[in-house]
Parts: C-alpha cells; sequence; structure tokens
C-alpha cells in the first residue's frame, strides 16, 4: 500500500501516456478532419517561410510553432503535427494535475482523470487544432498566479491570447484572481494602483490587445466574416445543455437539491421561468456552419433535432436551465473562485458560431475548481466520459461524425 501511494503519481501519468498513445496510434491513418485542413497548409506555408495566411479566424502562433517543430523533427507530415500536438496536450494534463494539487490535493488524481478525458477536449488532443495549445498556456499562467507569480504568469496569458484572442478573457479573470486572492474583495485605491503596479505584464498584454485590435480592424483574422464578434446567447445556452450531458451522474445526484428549491423557494421557480423566456426569445442558431451538414456535426444536429418542434425546443432549454440549477448548489474549492463563472459568460457571449470547442476552457476550469460530489458520482462521471469518448474517437477514425 505504502509503495502504490509512494509511486502514485508516476503510475498515473504512465497510464495515461499508454492510454493516449494507444488512442493516438488508432487515429493516424484518419484523413485531416474539419479545420485541420486549413490549419495544416498554415503550417507547411510556414515551413518554408510562406507567411501567406490560410482561412483560419485565430492567431497563427499555434501553427507557426508547429512549422518549426518540423523543420527540428524533419518530419512535415499530418501524423508528425499531431504527434507535436499530443506532446503540448499531456503537458497540458500535467499542469492541470499540478494546479489540482495546490486546490484539492485529496481530489487531484480523479480531477485530472476527468480532465484527461473530457469529451469535448479529448478527440483534441490527437488532432491539428489550436484548443490543446491554447489550454496549456492559459493554465501555465493560472498556475504561476496561484504560485503569486505576476510577471510570468502575465507572459504566459499573453502567449495563450496571442494563439486564441478571446483568452484575453482569462487574462482579465487572472488578473482579478490574483487580486482576490490576495485581499478579497476589499477595494480601494491604494491597493488596486499597488496590484496593477505588480501587475505589469497584464496591462501590457492588454494594450498590446488593443493594439492588434486596432491595427486589424477586429479580433478574428483570415475567416473573419464569420466570427464577426457580435453577442450572442447561442453559446451560453448550448453550453448549459452540453454540461448537463456531460455531468448527468452530477445532475441525478443534485436533482433533490433541485426539487427542494422548486418547493421551498418560489423565486426558484420564477428564475427558470425567466430563463426558459431569455433563452426562447434571444437563441438563434442563424450562423452559416450551424446550418450545414446535420449529418456530420454533433452539435449541428441536435440543435437542428431540438429546434424542429416547439415541445423539442423547450426540452431543449429545460435541459439547459437545469443546469443552472446544478452550478447553483455545487460547490467550489474557494468562494472567490465562482468569479469564473462571470468570465465563462463574458467569454461566450462575442462567440456566434456554435461550438463545443469553446467550451473547453470553462469546463476545464469547472474541473479544477468543482469540490467533489462523492466518490460513485466522480467515477459514474469518468464511466460516462470514456464511453463518450469511444464514440467520438470511432467517429473520427471512420469520418462518419464530428464535434
Amino acid at each position: 500500500m505504502h509503495l502504490l501511494k509512494k509511486y502514485s503519481e508516476p503510475l498515473l501519468f504512465i497510464s495515461l501516456a499508454i492510454a493516449f498513445l494507444v488512442i493516438f496510434i488508432y487515429l493516424k491513418r484518419t484523413p485531416a478532419l474539419v479545420d485541420e485542413h486549413d490549419g495544416y497548409k498554415q503550417i507547411l506555408r510556414f515551413s518554408v517561410f510562406d507567411w501567406q495566411l490560410e482561412k483560419i479566424s485565430a492567431m497563427p502562433t499555434y501553427y507557426f510553432v508547429l512549422a518549426m517543430g518540423s523543420k527540428i523533427i524533419q518530419n512535415d507530415t499530418l501524423g508528425a503535427m499531431r504527434a507535436l500536438t499530443l506532446c503540448f496536450s499531456f503537458f497540458s494534463v500535467f499542469v492541470f494535475y499540478l494546479i489540482a494539487k495546490i486546490l484539492s490535493p485529496q481530489n487531484s488524481f480523479i480531477k485530472t482523470i476527468q480532465f484527461a478525458f473530457l469529451p469535448i477536449l479529448h478527440i483534441f488532443f490527437f488532432l491539428v487544432y489550436t484548443e490543446p495549445f491554447s489550454l496549456l498556456f492559459t493554465l501555465l499562467s493560472f498556475y504561476f498566479a496561484l504560485k503569486k507569480n505576476y510577471s510570468a504568469s502575465g507572459f504566459l496569458g499573453i502567449i495563450s491570447t496571442a494563439i486564441r484572442q478571446n483568452n484575453i478573457m482569462w487574462m482579465g479573470f487572472t488578473l482579478l484572481f490574483l487580486y482576490v486572492q490576495e485581499h478579497g474583495f476589499k477595494f480601494n485605491k491604494s491597493l488596486v494602483l499597488a496590484h496593477l503596479k505588480k501587475s505589469w505584464s497584464f496591462i501590457l498584454g492588454f494594450v498590446l490587445f488593443a493594439v492588434f485590435v486596432y491595427l486589424n480592424g477586429g479580433i478574428a483574422i483570415g475567416d473573419a466574416k464569420m466570427h464577426p464578434g457580435n453577442l450572442s446567447i447561442g453559446n451560453i445556452v448550448f453550453a448549459l445543455f452540453t454540461f448537463t450531458i456531460l455531468f448527468l451522474p452530477l445532475a441525478l445526484a443534485e436533482t433533490r437539491s433541485i426539487v427542494k428549491g422548486f418547493v421551498q423557494d418560489k423565486l426558484f421557480l420564477l428564475f427558470t421561468i425567466v430563463c426558459l423566456g431569455i433563452f426562447w426569445f434571444l437563441f438563434n442558431n442563424n450562423h452559416p456552419y450551424n446550418l450545414i451538414d446535420y449529418d456530420y456535426f454533433v452539435r449541428n444536429n441536435l440543435m437542428h433535432f431540438f429546434l424542429s418542434a416547439p415541445a423539442l425546443k423547450i426540452a431543449f432549454f429545460i435541459i439547459a436551465v437545469y443546469a443552472i440549477h446544478i452550478l447553483k448548489v455545487v460547490k467550489l474549492e474557494r468562494d472567490y473562485l465562482y468569479l469564473f463563472y462571470f468570465f465563462s459568460i463574458v467569454f461566450l457571449l462575442p462567440s456566434w458560431l456554435i461550438d463545443v470547442r469553446y467550451y473547453v476552457i470553462p469546463l476545464s476550469f469547472f474541473l479544477l475548481f468543482k469540490k467533489e460530489r462523492s466518490l460513485p458520482v466522480e467515477i459514474l462521471t469518468i464511466i460516462g466520459f470514456l464511453i463518450m469518448d469511444a464514440w467520438v474517437i470511432k467517429m473520427a477514425r471512420t469520418v462518419t461524425m464530428f464535434l
């Protein structure tokens, strides 16, 4: 027992490495999927020092890094680029574990396993997508914030924003987290000014981002017309719907508390009705990319189904509202971590295209911050994740469906 405890960390990561390697080999011969087409073309351009941009909306930092990596390893095949992405992905799992050990040492293993197999993220560990690389630097920034290393946290936040522009929101979250971690919610001029002085790397990041937006004429590049930055609740609603599905064991475990809330608090019922009304009148699924290939994209298929009839639409919104009630009763490791809910909303609001990839960072933080409900619930969650992962991986391998 002592030996098992002593070598538990190496055993965890060796097991994860073996699992990831098996999946990588299984997906090895899968052709380029969806955004990988333009992403891989971008890598090939950069590898021969051609700086013309393909149809990408995110910053080309990730593709530049992979292109330079291809020069080092003398291999620019799609498989090699996926292998490099997997290395960054595995590092992100390790960083997640380090953060979990600080926030919740007794639950760090189970949290890390849940993160490693989070269904909306897991498949992208093995593909040429920016999500794992972007997440890595967002987590690194937060890790150094926990360590109260302001400069490192800020610089890593700048890198994460240089990978995906909307990560500027998480720089804002980390900056505020650093303040409340040290001062709580006590705000006065001297404390704020002292905090900003220590946070000069964050200020530099915000200035650089403002300069970029001004020179670029907006946030998105390449495919900018499809990412205009218009405010929409589409991703908020679909993220809540996705949350209930992903965390179904937690949703069922909290049913009693939620029903009790309905019975004892009339405001609980009123809040539900108001949310349903807001969702009904403001939810729009009208992005061109969400109105195609219903038989291929899972998100498009689900929305097409649930929005096809009023009764199904109401069911869709009820599932989404139920997620709010779950989040209301779930406890977080520290009180001030509830700030991340606000930043998740602000992060998702400017995205017109509804895509589960946008929920990777919010749900990763949720896994980090939530207190564990019970061991059976957490184990059932992992089992649910593994079942969903198996289906997603199989669909990707056979090019049948995609998230």
